[in-house]
């Protein structure tokens, strides 16, 4: 998928991109309003060595784990303020040797820092409990082994004597070790107090924006999927996925066929006003000559899919498009069910018909057949070797037959037709026409012997960067020019309405 086709699949799901756009923004709102923010403080706390400790022959464990019983949980709850607003109180071992980092973490900004300083006391008094413990221990030792310590026999007894010189010796040293302990400073000291606290959990703003944009990305993520899942035609990248050319895109496609039927200029591209929808049409005429192999008496069929598609306005401006750029175009509705080419193209007056059969139209170059009756089934009558003829003649007469046609898929007038052109032109509507449908008309139309050149998607979307009308400066303040008048050559007594006539002369 090229970054242009992204584009295009995001702008045509861009409500349920919107949409969950806003979600994620009303979510992240929520979020920040429901959730508490989490402050924390640090307190770095150093403690004496333990081999340092044991010239004074005292040991200590300093575990950081310690502040994480119960009891010093407790005891720092009751020093705060609002207990309640404790989240966690951790200690790591700091980067600094023989240091410890402890870390509070509460929703009081105030209550944090006396949590951070409360666990830190509580630390520092576990170690001078064991600092204590450690000498308490010593002071009984020293005192059982003054106890059991012999009368001093005096010299008459030299073994007596040396036993009791030694265990003297050992009642001095340890009493000199428990000595130097009870001047010696505390293991443990506060090296860096809590003095200020920071936010810890996600800031109100960052939540916001990041639910945002994680509806975003989910609605993108739906986009893709709704594209890989939908089944209907948007783009001309939908027609080269079932594998079939794409001749372009057709704009504004139904503003315009409605402006036709409203106004008495009933074709947009035989004006001198260029919009999307002529600029569209001349750009299909291009891609139709690059395309076909033009010989004398070329034939093509205009057709869509499905109902709903305005053929005949298609066909009728498509044929306008070749007339005006000057070839002899001759014009066959072929939908008789429900025509509505001739009423397109027929001037004022009762035009007088040629030896070929065709009237003139509006248009320089463009002639047309008049309307047809038949009592037989369009079908059966669109098939016989008579109708077949009477298109053979009407193409020698001009360089370029072109014949509108029914929906392939409602009636088989037009793979009849279609067998018939040398072209035929499939039409289908954005953003209604499904894929399998296309494939479905094409393969009509193959069976049938008829040549697709391709698929065409008709839009009611305006495609392209130009989007408004550019008309020509010499013709401010006049009507917009729809060809020379041909009323000269008709009975300027007659009214528009002519006889339907059959095809066959």
């Amino acid at each position: 998928m090229t970054l242009r086709e992204f584009w295009g699949l995001v702008l045509f799901s861009k409500w349920l991109l919107v949409a969950l756009t806003f979600v994620g923004f009303g979510g992240g709102l929520f979020y920040a309003w429901w959730s508490v923010p989490t402050y924390s403080a640090q307190t770095v706390v150093r403690y004496t060595s333990p081999d340092e400790l044991l010239k004074y022959g005292v040991t200590i464990n300093p575990d950081p784990y310690v502040i994480q019983s119960t009891t010093v949980q407790n005891k720092i709850k009751a020093a705060m303020v609002d207990g309640r607003s404790l989240r966690e109180v951790k200690a790591d071992e700091g980067e600094a040797p023989n240091t410890v980092v402890i870390t509070a973490y509460a929703t009081s900004r105030t209550d944090v820092r006396t949590a951070a300083n409360a666990a830190a006391s509580e630390y520092i008094a576990e170690l001078k409990r064991q600092y204590d413990d450690s000498v308490t221990i010593q002071q009984a030792q020293a005192a059982e082994l003054l106890r059991s310590m012999p009368v001093d026999p005096g010299v008459d007894d030299p073994a007596a004597s040396a036993e009791y010189d030694a265990l003297m010796a050992q009642y001095r040293a340890l009493s000199s070790q428990i000595a130097a302990a009870k001047v010696a400073p505390d293991p443990a000291s506060v090296r860096t107090a809590a003095v200020k606290s920071t936010l810890s959990s996600i800031p109100s703003a960052v939540m916001v924006a990041v639910g945002a944009l994680l509806g975003a990305f989910i609605g993108v993520a739906g986009a893709v999927v709704r594209n890989a899942l939908d089944t209907k035609l948007h783009s001309t990248a939908s027609v080269a996925r079932i594998g079939e050319t794409s001749l372009g895109v057709l704009s504004d496609v139904g503003r315009n066929a409605r402006a036709s039927e409203e106004d008495n200029e009933r074709l947009p591209v035989a004006g001198r006003t260029a919009n999307a929808f002529t600029q569209s049409i001349r750009e299909l005429r291009t891609a139709l000559q690059a395309t076909m192999t033009y010989t004398d008496g070329s034939m093509l069929v205009v057709t869509s899919v499905e109902p709903g598609v305005p053929s005949g306005f298609i066909t009728a401006n498509l044929a306008a498009s070749f007339a005006l750029s000057g070839r002899r175009v001759i014009v066959v509705s072929g939908d008789l069910r429900q025509p509505t080419l001739n009423l397109l193209l027929m001037p004022d007056g009762r035009p007088r018909p040629d030896p070929s059969g065709t009237v003139p139209t509006r248009v320089p170059n463009l002639r047309q057949v008049l309307p047809l009756h038949t009592p037989l089934d369009p079908a059966d009558y669109l098939a016989t070797a008579q109708v077949r003829e009477r298109l053979d003649d009407l193409r020698a007469s001009a360089d370029l037959l072109v014949m509108d046609a029914p929906p392939v898929l409602v009636a088989a007038d037009a793979a009849i037709v279609s067998a018939y052109a040398d072209a035929t032109l499939l039409i289908a509507a954005e953003g209604t026409t499904r894929l399998n449908a296309v494939e479905e008309a094409l393969t009509r139309l193959r069976a049938a012997g008829g040549r697709p050149l391709g698929v065409v998607v008709a839009s009611d979307q305006v495609r392209g960067g130009y989007q408004a009308e550019y008309s020509y400066s010499s013709d401010a303040g006049h009507t917009t020019w729809s060809g020379p008048s041909l009323s000269s050559q008709y009975d300027s007594t007659a009214t528009s309405s002519l006889p339907a006539q059959h095809l066959l002369p």
